[in-house]
């Protein structure tokens, strides 16, 4: 059951839980949603996905806020430094799919 529920999971990313309840009783699993969400649980796996178009990143104030960060962090020795990313979520909902279809690259 848990190797359908990855497959799915792999599949269709933006699957909801009822989604993969359906799923799992058309393949002879009847079980909850709170099933489902307890083997995502025990997987540490995670209902966000990434924002691709990250909003307000170009307003004057982050402008400003970015350059005091790219000198203030100039100043610490780079071995000291462990990780320095940026990343934007946003939860999975129906809103979810209208981000990734008005996309455009």
């Amino acid at each position: 059951m848990e190797a359908l529920v990855f497959w799915m999971a792999w599949e269709f990313p933006l699957s909801t839980l009822r989604e993969f309840q359906l799923m799992l009783s058309q393949n002879g699993f009847v079980v909850s949603k709170m099933t489902v969400s307890r083997i995502f649980n025990q997987w540490d796996y995670t209902f966000k996905v990434p924002n691709l178009k990250p909003t307000k990143k170009f307003t004057l104030e982050n402008k400003q806020y970015y350059l005091h960060y790219f000198f203030k962090i100039q100043q610490i020795p780079i071995h000291k430094l462990k990780y320095c990313d940026e990343s934007f979520y946003r939860s999975r909902g129906s809103s979810t799919n209208r981000i990734f279809h008005n996309t455009q690259i």
